[in-house]
């Protein structure tokens, strides 16, 4: 069974305000929370499941923005031909 986490360590976690937490909800990048009475929880493994498909894109980013430089005239060492 996964653990709930509190709104208070979810933004600890995440390293944004509550305010952002509920705006990620709203635009449908996190999950909404699970309510237990009075009190918002979030399965812990949402939200970790939230921080891998961030490292995912950032590493995806960075494959491209390196893809590029390496292709780039010049990239190789050499420096590029005049036309």
């Amino acid at each position: 069974m996964t653990r709930l986490l509190r709104l208070p360590e979810v933004c600890e976690r995440l390293g944004i305000k509550r305010s952002t937490v509920y705006s990620k909800i709203a635009s449908g990048e996190l999950k909404p929370p699970v309510k237990l009475g009075k009190t918002a929880t979030f399965p812990e493994d949402e939200i970790e499941q939230y921080i891998e498909r961030r490292r995912a894109e950032r590493d995806e980013r960075l494959l491209k923005i390196e893809a590029k430089r390496d292709n780039a005239p010049g990239a190789d060492g050499e420096p590029p031909r005049a036309a």
